[in-house]
C-alpha cells in the first residue's frame, strides 16, 4: 500500500510552501492597498491645503502719488477668484497688503490665513483699525482687478476678452487707465499681437504708446518686439516712427534708431528700412 498522497513528505512541503506564498502575496496586497490609501488620503489633504488653482506670488509695487492704489504686497501661494475681486484661499505663510488713497485718506488691507485657508483681512483708515464691514469688503473687490492690472497679470487674456467685447476702443480705455508704465507696454504689446488686426487700429496703439508711456525703456522694449510690424504693414510705419519722437531722452533716441535702422537720426517722412539685425 502507498500512503495517501496527502501524507507523502513532498505534498506536504509543496502545500506548506503554498500556503506561505499565498499568506505573502495577501501581505504585500494588504501593505499594497494600505499604501495606496496613505498616497491617497495625502493627495487629498495636499489638494485641500494646496488648491491646484492656486498660484505662487513675489510681488511688491508702488505707484506714484494720486488717488487709488499707492503700494502693493503680494507674497506666498493665493487663490482668487476668476474675476480677481476676492481671495478664495490663502497659505499659512502668506500675506497681502494693499494700500490706496481715497478721498484723501489712507486705507490699507492686510490679509493673513486664518489656519483654515481662508482669509482674515485687517483693514485701516489712516492708520486707524476700523471693521471690515461690506463696504470695506466692496472697496477692496473694486480694488483687486486694478491690482492684477497694474501688475500685468494675465494681460494676454485681459486684452483678448476686452477686445472680443468691446473691440479696440475697449482695449485702448483700458490702456489710458493704467498708471503703471511697464503695465501700459506689456497691455499694449498683447493688444499688438492679436491675429488679423486692421492697420488703423494698430496704427492709433502706436498713437496711444507715445501719448502714455513715459519711459523710455518701456517704450524702446515695444518697438524692439514689434519691429516684425514695420516690416511687414507699410502704412502704419508713420505712427511707428512718430513714437521714436517721444523718447525723453535725445540720447536714447539715437540709441534706438541706430538699432533699427543703422542711423542716428531719422528727419522728415522719411520711411528708412529696418535692419535686420534688430529682429526680436
Amino acid at each position: 500500500m502507498f500512503p495517501a498522497i496527502s501524507d507523502r513528505p513532498l505534498y506536504r512541503s509543496l502545500t506548506s510552501l503554498a500556503r506561505q506564498t499565498v499568506s505573502l502575496f495577501a501581505l504585500l496586497l494588504l501593505i499594497g492597498l494600505m499604501g495606496l490609501d496613505s498616497s491617497v488620503q495625502a493627495q487629498d489633504f495636499n489638494t485641500k491645503s494646496s488648491p491646484t488653482n492656486s498660484r505662487m506670488y513675489h510681488t511688491r509695487f508702488q505707484l506714484g502719488p494720486g488717488e487709488g492704489i499707492r503700494e502693493v504686497t503680494i507674497e506666498g501661494s493665493f487663490r482668487f477668484s476668476p474675476d480677481e475681486t476676492e481671495i478664495e484661499w490663502i497659505d499659512d505663510d502668506a500675506y497681502l497688503t494693499v494700500i490706496t488713497q481715497k478721498q484723501g485718506q489712507k486705507l490699507r488691507f492686510d490679509a493673513k490665513a486664518d489656519g483654515q485657508g481662508q482669509p482674515t483681512i485687517v483693514y485701516k483708515v489712516d492708520g486707524q483699525s476700523q471693521d471690515y464691514d461690506k463696504g470695506a469688503a466692496s472697496y477692496l473687490a473694486q480694488i483687486l482687478p486694478v491690482v492684477f492690472r497694474e501688475l500685468a497679470h494675465d494681460e494676454i487674456s485681459r486684452v483678448q476678452t476686452t477686445y472680443d467685447q468691446e473691440g479696440a476702443d475697449g482695449v485702448f480705455r483700458l490702456i489710458s487707465e493704467i498708471r503703471s508704465q511697464y503695465s501700459i507696454g506689456l497691455h499694449a504689446l498683447a493688444f499688438l499681437r492679436l491675429e488679423g488686426l486692421p492697420d488703423a487700429e494698430i496704427a492709433e496703439c502706436y498713437s496711444l504708446l507715445g501719448s502714455h508711456i513715459n519711459s523710455d525703456y518701456e517704450l524702446a522694449s515695444v518697438m524692439y518686439a514689434t519691429s516684425n510690424i514695420y516690416r511687414e504693414h507699410p502704412d502704419v510705419r508713420h505712427a511707428y516712427l512718430e513714437c521714436l519722437n517721444n523718447f525723453q531722452s535725445d540720447i536714447e533716441r539715437s540709441r534706438i534708431t541706430q538699432n533699427l535702422f543703422g542711423v542716428e537720426k531719422i528727419s522728415g517722412d522719411q520711411q528708412p528700412i529696418m535692419a535686420e539685425m534688430s529682429e526680436c
